[in-house]
Parts: structure tokens; C-alpha cells; sequence
């Protein structure tokens, strides 16, 4: 097991990974915290294989005040991108 900022995670080994568990907190508008927006832009190239993702079962926490319109928006959308590349919850 391995923790680490997402930007400091080597994306190219995502695909070979078989479990992932992301914490997020939600920043400004619904945007990704600075140590996650590398991370976010690369896994939202359109390019990505639907399935490239087929082998990793995952977890997403959400971080953040709920007080807030947009709360937990990044974790949210994280969430639901990893489902659209093949991942499982």
C-alpha cells in the first residue's frame, strides 16, 4: 500500500492497479485541489479507453463543507469518470 497526493501518483500505473482509494476535497467553484488537478486533467482526456480501467475497484471520500452548493462536486465527478473507464466501486 501506497499514500500519496494524486499528483505524485504515476498515472501510467493506474491501469495495472487492482485497488484504489481516493480522498477529495472540493475547492472554490467545484474544482480540484491543486495536489489533484494534474491528476483530474489527465484522467479526463477524451482518448481514454472506456475500458482501461476494467481491472481497479475503488473508493472515493469526499471531503469538504456541506454548507457549500458545490459540495463534494470533485469527488462526485472523480467518482463517475472512474465508472466511465471501466473501474468498479
Amino acid at each position: 500500500p501506497r499514500c500519496m497526493s494524486m499528483d505524485a501518483y504515476p498515472l501510467s500505473s493506474l491501469p495495472s492497479e487492482s485497488t484504489m482509494l481516493c480522498v477529495a476535497s472540493t475547492t472554490g467553484d467545484g474544482e480540484a485541489p491543486l495536489s489533484m488537478r494534474s491528476f483530474w486533467t489527465a484522467l479526463r482526456r477524451r482518448d481514454l479507453p472506456h475500458d482501461s480501467l476494467s481491472r481497479l475497484s475503488f473508493a472515493v471520500f469526499g471531503c469538504g463543507d456541506s454548507g457549500y452548493a458545490k459540495f463534494n462536486a470533485i469527488a462526485r465527478r472523480l467518482d463517475a469518470r472512474l465508472r466511465q473507464l471501466g473501474a468498479q466501486p
